[in-house]
């Protein structure tokens, strides 16, 4: 067992067995809900521990999460038959904290066998990373979760203009949209000036640029948009 607490061999088992996402069982509806948060981090650029994502998901257990990514894997694998292009598997946004390494089950879309869990960590580290750099260079997944009728979340572009217009407007109508984008933007109980809530550190998990000042991680997600067009 891993540090997430995902066994190797049942996630390499599940990759295979895991339906796409259009299901109506709940790791296929875990499944869509996980999408467009793993899209938010191969546009940051950012991997997620498998820990992080299941909190932020509401899931107890991290382990639980080798069907809805499984199901993500055969989601793209399929879309990319449609496309007839190969889209990267998304899904190895998803870490461990021991070795920063997804599961095994990545292995089944990586190498095409069940061998993955055999590779030295060496080997290991070379394939994902070099799936890491295709997924965070892919430039379709908006249109991926358009496709799919999944919502982006979040768009931090939408932020950064309600900010622009409280601070060049400050109308009534500014002011209220500052408020109510912000707070749910980053799960705010208060919202206050500009000046001190782009000073403040944003240490939340879906920060897209943890640990930074926001007016950082709203610069990087910026730098991330113009690099993509």
């Amino acid at each position: 067992m891993n540090s997430c607490g995902c066994w190797g061999g049942e996630m390499s088992q599940t990759a295979k067995v895991a339906e796409p996402i259009s299901g109506d069982q709940l790791y296929q509806e875990r499944a869509r809900r996980a999408f467009p948060l793993l899209v938010r981090q191969a546009e940051a650029g950012q991997p997620i521990f498998y820990s992080d994502l299941a909190e932020e998901l509401g899931m107890p257990n991290p382990r639980n999460l080798n069907y809805p990514l499984g199901s993500i894997g055969q989601t793209l694998r399929d879309l990319g038959k449609e496309w007839n292009e190969q889209i990267p598997p998304l899904q190895c946004v998803v870490i461990n904290k021991h070795d920063r390494l997804p599961g095994e089950g990545i292995g089944w879309f990586l190498t095409d066998k069940d061998d993955f869990s055999s590779l030295s960590l060496a080997q290991k580290r070379k394939i994902v990373g070099v799936a890491l750099a295709r997924v965070f260079a892919y430039p379709r997944w908006r249109e991926v979760l358009s496709t799919l009728s999944l919502p982006y979340a979040p768009d931090y572009l939408d932020g950064l203009a309600v900010i622009r217009n409280k601070i060049v407007h400050n109308s009534e109508a500014a002011r209220t949209a500052y408020k109510r984008e912000l707070r749910a933007l980053y799960d705010l109980r208060t919202t206050p000036e500009p000046p001190e809530f782009l000073s403040a550190l944003d240490n939340r998990i879906t920060s897209p640029l943890r640990g930074h000042r926001r007016l950082e991680g709203l610069v990087a997600v910026v730098k991330k948009v113009i690099g993509g067009t």
